[in-house]
């Protein structure tokens, strides 16, 4: 299936597929040690993140799109992906990694359910939007010694409600190292 205007607008109206330049892939992975040996990304898209990683790094991948987990097994060296919605059937469950590295879709609605990605939290993210449902996924995906490098809509940092009681969580357990705002203007075309 190919793509027109008219699909990739309701893709990204309903997935937040959103397509990761290589300058800001690149400034992602600058905040990683440059050992790193293996990579997750769960919400892959067509590994424009994972592309920022040298061909003997192992890359694991999520992503609801077909057609671009075909393309990323196509294009990266030691890539091992799964087709599949990462918060309803996620990949990867017997797995921990060391690294992670994600720019999820930003604010899309979810389904909301209590699993073990999500049950430590003080509420549930809400069903408008999944930011929060993302980074519980990745934390529970996350080694006690690793580090994620995620890209958020700054929304997280000020939405209240159960993502304010979430956030908040976050903070008291000591999860978040530091906040960086990134000018978009800076890695577009």
């Amino acid at each position: 299936m190919g793509y027109d205007i008219k699909s990739i607008r309701q893709d990204f109206k309903e997935k937040g597929i959103f397509y990761t330049t290589p300058e800001l892939a690149n400034y992602l992975k600058s905040f990683l040690p440059a050992d790193v040996k293996e990579i997750y990304d769960p919400t892959c898209g067509n590994g424009g993140l994972l592309s920022a990683f040298d061909d003997d790094v192992i890359k694991y991948g999520q992503d609801i799109n077909e057609e671009q987990v075909k393309f990323a097994e196509e294009h990266l060296q030691n890539f091992i992906g799964v087709v599949g919605d990462t918060l309803k059937n996620p990949a990867f469950m017997d797995r921990k990694f060391k690294y992670i590295i994600a720019n999820p879709p930003f604010s899309i609605k979810w389904e909301p359910f209590a699993d073990e990605r999500v049950e430590h939290l003080p509420a549930l993210p809400p069903k408008s939007k999944a930011d929060y449902a993302f980074l519980a996924h990745i934390l529970y995906y996350l080694q006690d010694d690793g580090m994620a490098v995620v890209l958020n809509f700054p929304g997280i940092l000020y939405r209240g409600n159960a993502e304010g009681k979430i956030r908040q969580w976050f903070i008291e357990n000591n999860y978040i190292d530091m906040v960086i705002e990134v000018d978009g203007g800076h890695f577009v075309d």
